[in-house]
């Protein structure tokens, strides 16, 4: 039979765990979407795809990740909870992205909610290859979805022409 003590120095422990969210070393990268060729149509086309903006988890876990997410979770550090505190570390470690110039603390508020997948499409024109990036950020096995997406069409030059639009 467990004793009373022993319950109560657990708990003591557990509440001494500090959130993975103010831990981790955050990482920024393009994550692509969606690759769109028309490169063989005189005509425009649509292109549906499905984007993710906010926090869940990592689109990119390794093993020992996923276990560490498994654990933290046994203790309440959900991906959910973590949100407050993995927009602090992300604002503050990555503040002004070297990447894209991206400002991580004037993220939109939807980045740092709860995940949302929501359809969309892009249009894309004759003789035309398309492809969709969007900056995501990952710290452990937290991931942050931002509403930075990066447009790249190539035509049939090879000259490329980028547009840049932040919204959901």
């Amino acid at each position: 039979m467990v004793s009373a003590n022993f319950i109560k120095e657990l708990i003591r422990i557990c509440r001494q765990v500090t959130d993975p969210s103010l831990m981790c070393n955050p990482e920024e990268s393009l994550f692509t979407i969606i690759i769109c060729d028309n490169s063989r149509s005189g005509n425009d086309i649509e292109c549906s795809y499905s984007k993710t903006v906010g926090v869940g988890e990592s689109r990119t876990l390794s093993q020992t990740e996923r276990e560490q997410m498994t654990f933290s979770a046994e203790l309440g550090f959900t991906v959910e909870a973590g949100i407050f505190g993995l927009k602090t570390t992300m604002s503050t470690k990555l503040g002004f992205s070297k990447l894209v110039g991206y400002e991580w603390s004037e993220s939109d508020t939807n980045t740092w909610t709860e995940a949302e997948t929501v359809s969309a499409s892009i249009s894309v024109k004759p003789y035309t290859v398309s492809k969709l990036e969007q900056l995501v950020g990952k710290c452990s096995f937290y991931g942050a979805s931002t509403i930075y997406f990066k447009q790249t069409d190539i035509d049939p030059n090879g000259v490329e022409t980028v547009r840049v639009f932040e919204n959901l």
